[in-house]
């Protein structure tokens, strides 16, 4: 029963491998599962906003989804953009990363951090809750 596992493993890994060396001149070897220490709170996320003022917002909801408002000051970057499009928006690798999306519900946070880190960025947070969770502590959004 474990030689299964690890093979499943092992092959994710190698498609994860595979994936940044398409996308990065300096590929790096990747987990394939998205440790949860990179989950941040609403109250992190508040503190790490007030507190670091190089942090990068980013929206990951995809275009259709979009309606203009954003957590601070976000990016939207959906996790299907082009890698052409990701370097642009985020051109610093080791800038401090925080990806959301709509709500804990919606996966899409989590697939883009998951192509950041596979493309090297080296401090991706997620936060989960998204903009309900956001909205429902009390926080306001920004209109773009």
């Amino acid at each position: 029963m474990m030689i299964p596992q690890i093979l499943s493993l092992f092959l994710l890994s190698t498609s994860f491998n595979s994936t940044a060396a398409l996308e990065s001149s300096t590929p790096r070897a990747v987990s394939p599962f998205f440790s949860q220490h990179n989950e941040i709170q609403t109250n992190e996320l508040k503190r790490m906003m007030e507190t670091n003022k190089d942090l990068i917002l980013v929206d990951a909801r995809k275009r259709k989804n979009d309606d203009g408002y954003r957590i601070g000051n976000a990016r939207l970057v959906p996790p299907d953009a082009p890698p052409t499009h990701i370097r642009a928006a985020l051109p610093s690798k080791s800038s401090t990363i925080v990806v959301y999306c709509a709500s804990a519900k919606c996966p899409a946070s989590v697939n883009l951090a998951r192509r950041l880190i596979s493309m090297g960025y080296e401090d991706v947070h997620v936060y989960k809750a998204g903009i309900k969770g956001w909205v429902n502590a009390g926080n306001k959004m920004n209109k773009i």
